[in-house]
């Protein structure tokens, strides 16, 4: 079938940052995201995101990825609320074309 995606994850202080749509399956990169910098000053945003088109003939596992280029290990993949609600890292919106 023919897909389209569109992506959104939430970073903090890691200044260049890109997420990726990688196609494990066949070991190859589908859709490369939008170049960010999320810099500790502006604390968050702008948010990573990809968008794009692709086709696919047989059962095929995905992954969305990221690369940053500062880790701070306590909130570099988004800082928590703490409102005692599930909490949303990332938005993923797939719509089947054809």
């Amino acid at each position: 079938g023919h897909y389209t995606i569109f992506a959104q994850a939430h970073f903090m202080n890691t200044n260049i940052t890109t997420i990726k749509l990688y196609d494990d399956t066949n070991d190859v990169d589908v859709i490369i995201g939008m170049a960010s910098y999320v810099s500790a000053s502006a604390g968050t945003g702008p948010f990573p995101s990809l968008n794009g088109s692709f086709t696919i003939t047989q059962n095929t596992d995905f992954q969305l990825k990221y690369r940053v280029g500062n880790t701070n290990a306590t909130n570099d993949l988004g800082q928590n609320n703490s409102f005692g609600v599930p909490e949303v890292y990332v938005n993923i919106r797939i719509e089947k074309l054809k």
